[in-house]
């Protein structure tokens, strides 16, 4: 089996801070948590925040000159990695997305994905709605997702990158039917074999990367769904069984010589992410990877995986597709309920993308849009209170305690290593918000 790069060459497949919580898999496994020290935590998040600011100028070279799939993937890891919007480099980057003309799966799903998550993106809207029906023809008939419109075979990595990029759309009001989600979770499970791994289609052997995909793909499809059907289906004892599948090959995380070894670590930051998961079995997953992406990291700042077998290595010995893979696992942001960040009212920037320079009237017009939004402004009121800029923090913090009441012991003047505690526990409350609002 081998994952979708190896078929495509430059392409492809997507710091939320999620849940502390120390949950699933160690529990359902008898799992004992080795929960690491401040100091270790710490630690870590400095060398990780000192390697990502050195493969920002490999970021922003590659940007200048990518296109298509591989441009769409550049352009995620830039937003991801709090590249300004009004960034010249990325600015341009986005109108030539917006511009080109895409026809693959893997292209499109990606296309999708910066669109929502980008909100100055050329023609979100527009571009939102031509996508998903061009995706929507690439599902097979009572099957997953193809590379194309063409042909009938599907794969899981396809579909993976194809309900990533229809959940994007989906957050826009862009939906598909029932029918259609179903038809991707049957599809999914045929893929599961008896002790819970996932191929790269059915029959085939399960390996880490497809596990880590069909957990996403079940996962979203379940939220899309709803807890009734979801039921129905039994995506619960599926999900179960794969992380337990994930356990027994526990020592794959964090392992530079697993196969795709960078496409399954940032298909396993989804999967642990939409799972609640911290720990697997013990072992924390999102550390381990972080130490090997460390390890790993060249002298000029990039990556490059053998394991993934991506083509496109340059001179400078790095390639655009590990890279990626590489700063959107170490910056850790995607989101297991996806908000779009909105402009805000009057036009200004929204709470979670203030600039430092930000006018004290840029400040209270994002404060006042959240706020107007309520609840649902949570997700980028969170974003803005885990910020570097102390900017952006006040103001998290001003729409944090008028939207819900408490301020939950958060101080904006403290980094945000020294604030995650409280992060956390403004986060759980928004997930209990949520789950009292679905009764």
């Amino acid at each position: 089996m081998a994952c979708s790069l190896r078929y495509k060459g430059f392409f492809l497949s997507a710091f939320v801070h999620m849940l502390r919580q120390r949950l699933l898999v160690g529990c359902l496994l008898g799992g004992v948590f080795a929960v690491p020290t401040q100091g270790q935590e710490a630690d870590l998040a400095t060398r990780v925040q000192a390697a990502l600011a050195k493969s920002r100028s490999i970021l922003i070279n590659r940007l200048e000159r990518a296109h298509n799939g591989e441009l769409a993937l550049l352009c995620l890891a830039a937003i991801h990695d709090e590249v300004p919007h009004d960034d010249k480099v990325l600015g341009k980057a986005l109108r030539r997305l917006r511009q080109a003309r895409l026809s693959r799966t893997y292209d499109l799903a990606l296309r999708l994905m910066v669109a929502v998550e980008c909100p100055t993106f050329p023609g979100r809207k527009q571009v939102v709605t031509q996508d998903q029906r061009r995706l929507m023809r690439h599902l097979r008939r009572g099957k997953g997702f193809g590379y194309d419109k063409e042909g009938r075979g599907w794969d899981l990595s396809n579909t993976q990158y194809a309900v990533l990029g229809l959940r994007a759309a989906a957050s826009l009001g862009v939906v598909p039917t029932e029918k259609q989600w179903r038809q991707v979770v049957r599809a999914a499970i045929s893929a599961q074999d008896e002790n819970g791994g996932f191929g790269y289609v059915n029959h085939l052997r399960p390996t880490e990367s497809m596990t880590a995909a069909g957990i996403a793909v079940l996962q979203i499809c379940s939220a899309q769904l709803g807890e009734k059907i979801s039921a129905s289906l039994g995506i619960k004892k599926r999900l179960d069984a794969a992380w337990k599948w994930v356990a027994d090959h526990k020592g794959s995380i964090g392992d530079r010589k697993t196969d795709n070894c960078l496409y399954f670590h940032y298909g396993l930051e989804r999967a642990a992410i939409l799972s609640e998961v911290t720990e697997v079995d013990g072992k924390d997953w999102y550390s381990s990877g972080a130490e090997m992406l460390l390890r790993t990291q060249k002298r000029n700042g990039g990556w490059h995986s053998k394991p993934d077998m991506v083509r496109g290595k340059g001179e400078d010995g790095v390639d655009s597709v590990s890279t990626s893979f590489a700063i959107l696992y170490l910056r850790r942001k995607f989101k297991k309920t996806l908000e779009p960040g909105p402009v805000t009212i009057g036009g200004g920037p929204p709470i979670h993308l203030l600039p430092e320079q930000a006018t004290k009237a840029q400040a209270d017009a994002a404060v006042e849009a959240a706020v107007s939004r309520g609840w649902a402004a949570l997700p980028q009121v969170l974003r803005a209170l885990r910020s570097k800029f102390e900017n952006r923090r006040a103001a998290g913090a001003k729409a944090l305690i008028r939207i819900t009441g408490s301020d939950f012991g958060y101080n904006p003047h403290r980094t945000p290593e020294q604030n995650r505690e409280a992060v956390q526990k403004a986060e759980l409350r928004y997930f209990k918000f949520q789950r009292d609002n679905k009764k």
